[in-house]
């Protein structure tokens, strides 16, 4: 078991679902770089990279480079950091990042991609949420960064999420939820908070909820 888990670890998983019409086996073929190998679906785009560390975040960049837009995006295995090149891709609704290896999201990235409808980082390594990370997703509905290392929410982080109606913050090591924090989530339906270290939450915190 522990070969065929290795095995797995050396490969990049990259899944793009076009838009309908975008994409065709002829211009797809030129966009996988080396070692790579491709499917193509009713629109999705699914790419296995025999990649190492040195050349995931490259091989993303390769496929990304192309005049193809795409309506959802995942990226899995290993990665550290997110390429510039996912930033670009403004008409993504969802963004999939789960199973990496991130300790952060990057700053002045998420906020180009305004047509967002779903982001979940889940099993990362993301230790802090910095401010103004989700300003502009005015589309969003669901936020999923659950199983990270997240300690503090801070004041604000959720402003501007005015259709968020899932927020999956479980299995963190948040400490506190003040007041003010969830006053502007007004779509709010699903909260799911639970395995963190929470040992104070301001009275006002869910104010505006029936609970």
């Amino acid at each position: 078991m522990k070969k065929i888990g290795r095995l797995l670890a050396s490969f990049l998983l990259l899944c793009l679902y076009t838009h309908p019409g975008a994409a065709s086996a002829e211009n797809i073929s030129t966009l996988c770089p080396l070692a790579c190998s491709y499917s193509l679906t009713d629109g999705l785009l699914t790419v296995y990279c025999r990649s190492y560390k040195t050349d995931r975040e490259q091989r993303i960049d390769s496929v990304l480079s192309s005049n193809l837009t795409y309506n959802r995006l995942c990226i899995g295995y290993y990665i550290s950091h997110i390429p510039r090149s996912v930033c670009r891709q403004t008409t993504l609704t969802q963004l999939h990042l789960d199973n990496n290896r991130l300790t952060r999201l990057p700053d002045n990235c998420l906020t180009n991609l305004t047509a967002l409808k779903s982001l979940s980082a889940s099993r990362n390594n993301i230790t802090e949420l910095q401010d103004a990370l989700f300003k502009k997703l005015h589309k969003l509905t669901v936020l999923d960064v659950s199983f990270n290392r997240i300690t503090e929410l801070r004041d604000g982080l959720f402003d501007g999420l005015d259709r968020l109606e899932t927020l999956k913050l479980s299995y963190n090591q948040i400490k506190k939820l003040q007041d003010g924090l969830l006053d502007r989530l007004h779509k709010l339906d699903t909260l799911s908070i639970h395995n963190n270290d929470v040992s104070s939450i301001g009275h006002e915190c869910f104010a505006d909820f029936s609970i």
